[in-house]
């Protein structure tokens, strides 16, 4: 790109960090429109352009959580825990506490999905004490919410629901609206296993709503899956279908590999109750998406 050019010819940009800070900057550009490839790409040559003698010593802390935030979003989990790792062993030094919140949400996230529950919640826990400490809302919300969804897994409904609610209690004080799709889903699924029916639906709409709103397909993608599981437990399976169709378009458009397969499986129950047609081309396209997933299988 032109300004990235305008940068390598100018001598003083290229001292003071500032092609990396602009390749940090960049990559959240991509981020926030859900291009998870492109954020991911251009923050490791923000990580390659950084030069640590220059001024802005600090960016390279923020640089490499971005690369283990975004390997996340892309469910390269071990790359990302790695990346996590070495920088836990540097943690000594980091003085930007939005860098350290993440280092904790994000290994707590990951280490819950390989199923290492006990050690995510104390992982949380600990992020906890450090945002409250700090007095940052936003981390306190999203740790909790986190916390929420480790004791769901656990089938612990009571502490998912104090979990949940307690983060609920600083959404006047979160400024991104987009981290609430996460908190009104997880509180619209205990509200199904609870059988509270009504409050469940409502929530899991709240959760659309806010994601149709702002910018966050894969928050939003999920929230779909859990209104279509809500509509095909009703046995109201079209209500379903509609819900479904919405979450993979968003799969595919994104490359959100699980959400279109989850997306493909739901369909396909779907459309056995309603449409024998259709549920033999969904039951195509998910075989092909299978294929797709073997293919790129690391050996």
């Amino acid at each position: 790109m032109d300004v990235f050019r305008f940068l390598d010819k100018n001598d003083f940009y290229a001292r003071h960090n500032v092609k990396a800070f602009c390749y940090y900057d960049y990559a959240r550009l991509f981020y926030y429109n859900n291009d998870f490839k492109n954020a991911l790409s251009y923050t490791l040559k923000g990580i390659d352009a950084f030069k640590p003698n220059e001024p802005g010593v600090e960016l390279i802390h923020s640089l490499k959580i971005s690369k283990a935030i975004y390997l996340e979003k892309l469910d390269r989990y071990e790359e990302s825990l790695r990346a996590i790792d070495e920088l836990w062993e540097d943690s000594y030094s980091i003085k930007n506490i939005f860098v350290l919140l993440n280092m904790y949400e994000t290994k707590a996230f990951i280490l819950k999905k390989q199923k290492m529950q006990e050690e995510a919640i104390k992982l949380a826990y600990e992020g906890i004490d450090i945002a409250r400490v700090n007095k940052v809302p936003d981390r306190l919300f999203d740790l909790y919410t986190l916390l929420g969804s480790i004791y769901m897994e656990l089938n612990d409904l009571d502490e998912a629901e104090d979990c949940i609610l307690t983060a609920l209690d600083f959404k006047n004080k979160v400024k991104k609206e987009y981290l609430l799709i996460g908190s009104y889903t997880l509180l619209g699924r205990i509200r199904m296993k609870q059988e509270r029916w009504e409050e469940s639906l409502q929530y899991l709409q709240e959760a659309v709503r806010i994601g149709e709103k702002t910018n966050d397909a894969k928050r939003l993608g999920w929230a779909l899956i859990a209104l279509g599981d809500w509509y095909q437990t009703k046995e109201m399976y079209s209500e379903g279908v509609d819900a479904y169709q919405k979450a993979l378009e968003i799969g595919k458009l994104k490359e959100i590999k699980k959400l279109h397969r989850i997306a493909l499986l739901e369909l396909s129950k779907c459309w056995k109750h309603i449409d024998r047609s259709e549920f033999v081309t969904s039951l195509e396209n998910l075989f092909d998406v299978e294929v797709q997933l073997v293919d790129e299988r690391e050996f």
